[in-house]
């Protein structure tokens, strides 16, 4: 029994190596530990829920918890992520999710750029939009965009359908 518990264990260290090195998590370690030192803390955010690709690294500044004083981030009520959009990647997200030509023309660029620790002065044109996150007591999580004026993307459940990390709505 044990020799079939060791293939077994070697089966999912292989496994658990290609995927840390598909997902180059040895370079962002590095780049978490350095914002962290930095700024204090650091967040990595895998967008796509596909943590074979590597994440998104969030300033402490981006990001927005129900309860500072909570250590634990699953026992946050919800996360608030801040994002810089390009005005045409929200208004294409906005109108795959039934978004009026009003609405539309709501979504333009802003200069809310104080949270940002580079990049004060944009290239490009770019609107704010919130990132909100909620999981309920089933473990569920909902999430939706909006910009000041107008919702990007409805609140919306996420889960595991198929035990491989690929996240698909409901």
């Amino acid at each position: 029994a044990n020799s079939s518990l060791n293939k077994v264990y070697e089966t999912l260290n292989r496994f658990w190596t290609q995927c840390w090195e598909k997902s180059k998590m040895n370079d962002v370690a590095w780049k978490l530990l350095k914002e962290a030192a930095v700024q204090g803390d650091s967040y990595a955010y895998w967008a796509d829920g596909n943590t074979l690709n590597p994440p998104q690294i969030l300033p402490n500044t981006s990001v927005f918890f129900a309860d500072e004083n909570i250590d634990d981030i699953q026992k946050q009520e919800y996360i608030i992520v801040l994002e810089r959009w390009s005005v045409e990647a929200v208004k294409k997200l906005a109108k795959e999710n039934g978004a009026t030509n009003e609405e539309l023309a709501l979504i333009t660029g802003d200069s809310q750029t104080d949270t940002q620790l580079l990049n004060k002065t944009e290239v490009s044109h770019k609107v704010t939009v919130l990132l909100y996150m909620e999981k309920d007591e089933n473990g569920i999580v909902r999430t939706g965009r909006a910009t000041e004026q107008v919702v990007v993307e409805p609140l919306e459940a996420k889960v595991n359908k198929d035990g491989y990390g690929e996240i698909k709505a409901n």
